[in-house]
């Protein structure tokens, strides 16, 4: 995200804003229930620009989601997943999120439909959205 020129990432982040809100929401719940449980292990923190939550208990346990320029983790965001630190991968959907804007979920439920008609996983490297994030190194597109 760093060779992003400046303005560009200033009207991606402005085009993303509504999946960042989602985001957020998801993200502060999980803050929410974190204090309401009393297991005092979620955490907030910001890198790159962009707004972690970490140790969620809003998603599913070894799971990450990223929702413009909010990322929510079950774990932490430097965790190595596939080779790389989970934050890289999710970088990439902050990415995709910049450039489809308000369209980034519903085109990722249809990819994941796409992912399950070929019998994968829809958050699964057969999601057209997942191709490129899986690869090494992440990558925001299936193509260069």
């Amino acid at each position: 995200m760093e060779r992003i020129p400046i303005l560009l990432k200033i009207l991606g982040f402005l085009w993303a804003l509504p999946n960042t809100i989602i985001g957020f929401v998801i993200g502060i719940s999980g803050l929410l229930i974190d204090r309401i449980t009393k297991r005092h292990k979620a955490k907030i923190r910001f890198a790159g620009g962009i707004c972690l939550f970490e140790r969620s208990p809003a998603i599913v346990q070894n799971s990450a989601l990223s929702l413009g320029f909010a990322h929510i983790y079950a774990r932490e965001a430097d965790e190595i997943l596939n080779g790389c630190p989970c934050k890289t991968h999710e970088d990439q959907h902050t990415i995709q999120a910049m450039v489809l804007g308000p369209f980034f979920l519903p085109i990722y439920v249809l990819c994941g439909l796409i992912a399950l008609c070929r019998g994968g996983s829809p958050i699964g490297i057969k999601n057209p959205l997942e191709t490129g994030p899986y690869s090494l190194p992440p990558r925001p597109w299936w193509f260069d």
